[in-house]
């Protein structure tokens, strides 16, 4: 993991990498809607739940707010999500399909940035991973689902030892990722 993420720095350049290491720090919250922006420009992406639920595509991916993603999961994956804060069902910020074979795959996540640790940004991370952890989870239809979380940031750091230890206390089915990598995760499911 180390070495592929080096390989993408690397391949950035040093000017571009020192100029991003002197832009201003951005909050999670302004980087939320930079997520979806991105794997919806990367992927083919459906804002009808049926074409995309019926699509083609290697890899398509759904647009829509947190209640849409949510209604799709629940509709056509029959899959129960663990409860968020307010007792509602956890808001997904990716709903990903693999047409994989004998049964397309389905990933489900949700993407944080985490600036800083501490606080606020470590409720950030254990929202995130709750997706993941929760008893509440349960997978009723026909479909594989993974579940993922989305992580970038500080979390990755040796330094942040809160979240260092968190993720690593996740099991071998309890995918965290950064953003950087999913396209190698999906081509190696797709495999």
């Amino acid at each position: 993991t180390v070495s592929r993420i080096a390989n993408r720095i690397y391949g950035i350049g040093f000017d571009k990498m020192i100029s991003s290491f002197e832009e201003p720090i951005e909050t999670s919250r302004q980087m939320g809607p930079a997520f979806s922006i991105w794997i919806r420009s990367k992927y083919t992406c459906y804002t009808s739940q049926e074409a995309f639920f019926n699509s083609k595509d290697e890899i398509s991916v759904l647009a829509g707010n947190d209640a849409s993603l949510v209604e799709f999961v629940k509709k056509y994956l029959n899959v129960s999500l663990p409860k968020g804060t307010g007792g509602d069902e956890k808001g997904l910020d990716a709903v990903v399909k693999l047409n994989t074979l004998p049964t397309p795959t389905f990933v489900i996540g949700e993407a944080k940035f985490l600036s800083d640790e501490g606080g606020h940004q470590n409720a950030q991370l254990k929202d995130a991973l709750h997706l993941l952890t929760s008893k509440d989870f349960k997978n009723n239809g026909e479909f594989t689902v993974m579940r993922i979380a989305i992580l970038d940031g500080v979390c990755w750091l040796s330094g942040a030892r809160k979240m260092q230890k968190d993720i690593r206390d996740l099991n071998d089915n309890q995918i965290a990722i950064s953003a950087l990598l999913l396209d190698d995760f999906f081509t190696e499911l797709l495999k």
